[in-house]
């Protein structure tokens, strides 16, 4: 049977960010119910989303993170700072993902932002950009809400795709998300990092 988190006893305070860890995968790669959000979170991946293909999106210079429900330890959020190579001062957010049965409640806009301020104050980055689909409205409305803002179109051919794919690129600069932030018309709610709760067994039940 399906975990899932009840929306009435869900307490966004109950939630911390935390490392990601092999034993998070098998989890995670249950969160695509077609190929289409599989075409949306990864189009780089071949269909079915497996643990260990979650395992393989590890590259150098990235720092994976999942979004972690202290009360049933399991993770409800997954995503990945990636730092642009050659360049130290620009973080990429891929794979962002959140749990389907927690969806709608604003944890997207909370992990993304704790992500952001993740990328700007922990690892000094200027800048964060990311691609999306444009199809992928609520995607686009939650980054447009942290203040990303679109910076053009990229055209991007894939094995796993018989068709090229356009994704929007989307930028935000660390200046202009504090000073959204200061005059509060994005709001920058953020969670802690607790690095050992991923060393905490994880519930299946």
């Amino acid at each position: 049977m399906r975990w899932m988190l009840a929306p009435t006893a869900f307490d966004v305070d109950s939630c911390c960010v935390t490392r990601f860890t092999p034993l998070h995968a098998p989890v995670i790669s249950g969160w695509v119910a077609d190929q289409r959000e599989l075409l949306w979170l990864a189009p780089a991946t071949a269909p079915p989303l497996t643990a260990e293909k979650v395992n393989n999106w590890s590259r150098s210079e990235q720092q994976r993170f999942v979004l972690w429900h202290t009360p049933t330890r399991r993770p409800i959020g997954y995503s990945e700072l990636d730092f642009l190579q050659p360049l130290r001062d620009q973080m990429w957010i891929g794979h962002f993902i959140i749990d389907p049965a927690v969806r709608g409640m604003g944890l997207g806009h909370v992990f993304a932002s704790t992500l952001l301020n993740m990328a700007f104050d922990r690892f000094a980055a200027q800048h964060v950009l990311l691609l999306v689909f444009p199809e992928n409205r609520a995607a686009v409305r939650c980054y447009e809400r942290l203040g990303f803002v679109e910076t053009g179109a990229e055209v991007k051919r894939f094995d796993q795709q018989p068709e090229e794919c356009v994704l929007m690129r989307m930028l935000l600069e660390r200046s202009r998300y504090r000073r959204l932030a200061a005059t509060r018309m994005a709001p920058s709610p953020a969670l802690p990092f607790v690095p050992e709760a991923a060393d905490v067994p994880i519930s299946m039940t």
